[in-house]
């Protein structure tokens, strides 16, 4: 059984899902975001996730907005995944 750890980034900040990828020593996900002209947002994972534990970077501001330092990340596990930094 493989069990690998995947993170996607969303459209929000890419370099903060960049940051966390090079702290954990891992690639980041390959996905293509595209917008249409209504605003509608679609995402394509192009990889193959089955059975990987996937957490996918989002925030709910851009980067100009953010407040605070992001050195310290908290990481919630789903249950079952037996991801261990």
């Amino acid at each position: 059984m493989k069990n690998y750890l995947k993170i996607m980034s969303g459209s929000s900040n890419p370099e903060l899902a960049r940051e966390i990828c090079d702290y954990l020593d891992c690639p980041p996900g390959r996905l293509r975001v595209e917008r249409s002209a209504n605003d509608n947002i679609k995402v394509k994972i192009q990889e193959n996730v089955r059975e990987d534990d996937v957490f996918v970077i989002q925030t709910s501001c851009s980067p100009a907005f953010w407040m605070g330092s992001h050195r310290s990340i908290i990481v919630r596990r789903p249950p079952g995944s037996s991801f261990s930094p």
